[in-house]
């Protein structure tokens, strides 16, 4: 299985008193596994996590190991903001 490689977090540069503030922002990867219709995320560490379909997903998730047979699909940012994502 080919797993996309996630991206760096970006660097937001911005100004606090006269000075540079770099503040860094940590991105996840959201995918849906095709078999089971469930939301996959990962992390910037390279982990993969099940998101379970209750209110609050990222505090109950669980690892994920995906196998050969499974079919990760990338799924578009903004459902981040829709699940409450923490990043």
């Amino acid at each position: 299985m080919t797993i996309p490689h996630a991206e760096q977090g970006d660097v937001v540069e911005g100004r606090s008193m006269g000075s540079a503030l770099v503040v860094p922002q940590i991105k996840l990867t959201l995918f849906v596994r095709r078999a089971s219709q469930q939301w996959v995320v990962l992390d910037p560490e390279g982990n993969f996590w099940v998101l379970p379909s209750v209110e609050n997903p990222w505090d109950q998730r669980q690892p994920f190991f995906p196998t050969e047979e499974d079919e990760l699909e990338p799924v578009p940012g903004h459902y981040k903001y829709m699940l409450g994502l923490p990043f």
